[in-house]
């Protein structure tokens, strides 16, 4: 099936291509291309994806920032195999408001302002690729993934996912959640004038990985197995934030595998073995432009209509 440059109603808002509430569905062979707002956005619902694509996504003139596709809702669980994102004009995977999605070997490319942007909910990707992430029309932008707890614990687990081509950090987290990075590649990311960390950008208290009780889950950040090479500046940078380190590898650096800064109250960083790094605090305190212009405009959970 394939939807192709849906309406916007007469005050320019809305157009999306499919929009799914409350529902179980199995959806294999979809193409959705240059709709308005959202590609394919589905709320509450529970969802199998199966050889979808969702590229040229435009905004609307409202609220709708042009994501590929959009998740929500805390009965909401999305499980996807053969996705492709291109080159929609917000971000290519928006997982918001309790919702669950879980993908494998998906490729995200050329999106606006991050491949995948977590709020509230669960993503999970395993394999595939997120590269070229471009800025959004009058916003910055240009990250892997972008996770932010403004309106709850975001939830983050990566496995063998490649990250190329990306003018930000691969990954940029912002406060506390569950940050699990595993067995990943990262190429040629954080190649903004200035070069900035390429890797992995921890701000504003992101914890060392830790089980908080007894028999819950371990929330804080976990960087084991991943392999950081060909980048202009640092690897990994921590600001204000820690982490656990263990297994990592580090080829080409126009930087340091691991830059410490802003550490007045933050536990200093677990630096295992095969993760050759420096976890002392720097005095000097890098720089990186601010990327949260972007949600901060957007109304969550999107209503629908």
């Amino acid at each position: 099936m394939e939807v192709r440059d849906s309406r916007p109603l007469p005050d320019g808002t809305w157009g999306i291509g499919i929009g799914l509430d409350a529902i179980s569905v199995v959806a294999r062979d979809i193409r959705l291309a240059e709709n308005r707002g959202i590609g394919l956005f589905m709320t509450n619902s529970t969802v199998v994806l199966e050889d979808v694509q969702v590229r040229d996504t435009r905004r609307d003139s409202g609220l709708l920032p042009g994501a590929g596709l959009l998740v929500q809702g805390d009965y909401g669980l999305t499980q996807a195999s053969d996705l492709l994102l291109l080159d929609n004009e917000g971000p290519g995977l928006w997982v918001s408001a309790g919702s669950r999605f879980e993908g494998w070997d998906a490729l995200v490319e050329g999106n606006g302002f991050a491949g995948a942007l977590v709020r509230r909910g669960h993503l999970a990707l395993h394999g595939g690729r997120i590269s070229s992430s471009v800025s959004s029309p009058g916003r910055p932008g240009g990250t892997g993934v972008f996770a932010w707890d403004v309106d709850g614990l975001p939830s983050l687990a990566l496995d063998g996912v490649h990250f190329s081509d990306l003018r930000y950090p691969g990954v940029y987290l912002r406060g506390d959640g569950r940050y699990e990075i595993v067995d990943c590649s990262f190429e040629d990311t954080g190649s903004a004038s200035p070069a900035t960390a390429g890797g992995v950008f921890a701000a504003e208290g992101v914890q060392p990985w830790h089980q908080p009780e007894p028999g819950a889950d371990p929330t804080g950040l976990l960087l084991s197995g991943n392999d950081f090479s060909s980048m202009p500046a640092d690897a990994v940078l921590l600001d204000a934030s820690s982490a656990v380190l263990e297994d990592n590898t580090f080829g080409e650096l126009g930087g340091l595998p691991l830059y410490v800064q802003h550490c007045d109250g933050v536990e200093e960083p677990t630096v295992g073995e095969g993760s050759p790094a420096d976890p002392s605090c720097r005095a000097t305190a890098q720089q990186v432009e601010p990327l949260l212009e972007f949600p901060l405009d957007v109304i969550e959970p999107v209503p629908v209509r």
